[in-house]
């Protein structure tokens, strides 16, 4: 009996051992000649580990200069659904005040749930065609285009983010958080959200899609990430700035860098606030 009990013993490690080379045979052979099968897995993890880091959210927006509370009204835009015709949308070029862009259509919206120190609170996002993004806090509304940016720059912002709410959770003062450089220009954080642990109000912000235009077709550049695959909420983390100083012909006045999910690669948009005019401009057809 106790002959039979370590042969068992014995041959169970033997299996073990077996198994464990096998992996670490498949890891040695997809690392040597297919690292870029691996990449995306590896850059996933890190990443999901840097948004969740600080476990922290920073949450200003209110001591910003705001425009009206009638812009933040409800009007007819916050009910827009894909396909439907936006119009009088503001021109997104900050030169050009007072002039108007023509209709645009909708492709996607979705509503985000932000958990900030003051509980969960309502960010509602409109996708148009040109690929411009309006989106709506509590208290602001913006007007955004994607800005294309290099792998490098993504994980800047990325390590930005992590050393700030770092520093907060650390005890730096929120106001003083700023990023330094960024596209040659300086810029103020006034928000950044994602998990919240702390606090009366703790919770995962998420992000869910609301409608999808049907026909994406000729839209298919304009859509966000979250407008493929199957409709579920996804973990949401984003970082707000205004502009501070920099760069003259770089003329956007705000932006706001997204992650959508776990692991999800940064996507920035720069624009500007609307007023309460621009916003009461706008139509749905």
């Amino acid at each position: 009996m106790f002959e039979s009990g370590w042969w068992f013993t014995f041959h169970g490690l033997q299996i073990m051992f077996y198994i464990a080379g096998i992996v670490v045979a498949a890891l040695y052979v997809l690392i040597t000649f297919w690292p870029g099968k691996l990449k995306p897995y590896i850059k996933m993890v890190q990443q999901s580990k840097q948004l969740r880091a600080s476990g922290a959210v920073i949450h200003i927006e209110e001591d910003e200069p705001e425009p009206s509370a009638d812009a933040c009204a409800p009007i007819p835009v916050d009910e827009v659904k894909a396909g439907q015709i936006l119009t009088s949308v503001p021109t997104y070029n900050a030169s050009k005040e007072g002039s108007w862009q023509a209709d645009r259509t909708v492709v996607c919206t979705a509503m985000a749930k932000v958990f900030t120190p003051q509980g969960a609170q309502d960010t509602l996002f409109i996708w148009l065609s040109g690929d411009m993004l309006l989106m709506k806090t509590p208290t602001k509304w913006r007007l955004l285009t994607e800005l294309p940016i290099s792998g490098s720059e993504a994980q800047t912002v990325l390590d930005e983010r992590e050393s700030l709410l770092k520093g907060v959770k650390a005890g730096a003062s929120v106001l003083d958080q700023s990023i330094d450089s960024f596209r040659g220009c300086a810029w103020k954080i006034n928000g950044s959200y994602g998990r919240n642990d702390g606090g009366k109000f703790p919770g995962q912000s998420t992000i869910e899609r609301t409608s999808v235009i049907s026909d994406t077709g000729q839209f298919a550049d304009d859509l966000p990430s979250l407008a493929k695959g199957q409709r579920q909420a996804f973990s949401y983390f984003d970082m707000r700035a205004d502009f501070v100083s920099g760069d003259p012909t770089f003329t956007d006045r705000c932006m706001v860098a997204f992650w959508l999910e776990n692991g999800a690669d940064c996507v920035v948009y720069v624009g500007k606030y609307l007023d309460e005019a621009d916003v009461r401009q706008m139509g749905v057809m």
